[in-house]
């Protein structure tokens, strides 16, 4: 791996401008927020707007279920947001639709030959879109990633850090982004600092300078 190959860092579910502001401070490239309003932490578009105009360096990604295109548009004119993330089976009319950059994420459960399947033909469809899942290494579906091309395309979702750092000691192949959830949360999403500071700690010691 070499240091144009780094991959970025995407953190979920942010619910308020100090958590925001700690991750701008810390190097973090994503901020996603939940703006569907049945969703497990969710955040009014009003909020996300003040929080995005306090920042300057990370990028917002804004997290939808099945808000219908027009619906996502106007929320992405209101909040600044560069990206809008949708699961894998979003109709894919609708997501040609939307005026921002597109992340495609597949389910909790880890990406199988069928999810792989789903994934290449979005990644036909829409070139520049990137692709958020779980996956583990030295499995098939790893193996076709990388044969597929697609690895430099996904963000890698884990539950824990372990497999984070066994992938930045890799040579070659390296992801998109890493997304990072639960693990650095308190059960009410907010960010737990020390958690948080301990990962980002071993994460620039084992990234290439």
């Amino acid at each position: 791996m070499n240091a144009k190959m780094k991959p970025k860092l995407k953190l979920n579910h942010i619910k308020d401008l100090h958590d925001a502001r700690y991750c701008a401070a810390i190097g973090v490239h994503l901020l996603s927020f939940r703006l569907e309003d049945s969703a497990e932490h969710a955040i009014a578009p009003k909020s996300v707007a003040g929080i995005m105009g306090w920042l300057s360096g990370p990028i917002g990604v804004g997290e939808f279920d099945d808000s219908d295109g027009a619906a996502i548009n106007e929320i992405v004119t209101a909040t600044q947001l560069t990206w809008i993330s949708l699961p894998f089976d979003y109709p894919v009319a609708e997501a040609a639709e939307i005026k921002a950059h597109l992340i495609f994420r597949g389910p909790e459960a880890e990406l199988n030959l069928s999810g792989l399947g789903r994934m290449q033909t979005l990644a036909e469809r829409f070139p520049e879109a990137l692709f958020e899942f779980s996956a583990g290494p030295d499995t098939p579906t790893w193996e076709a990633l990388k044969a597929e091309g697609l690895m430099a395309r996904s963000i890698l979702r884990f539950s824990e850090p372990t497999p984070i750092y066994a992938l930045l000691e890799r040579e070659g192949h390296p992801p998109h982004a890493f997304s990072l959830g639960a693990f650095v949360e308190e059960p009410d999403g907010a960010l737990d600092y020390e958690t948080c500071d301990e990962f980002f700690a071993q994460y620039e010691a084992l990234s290439p300078a």
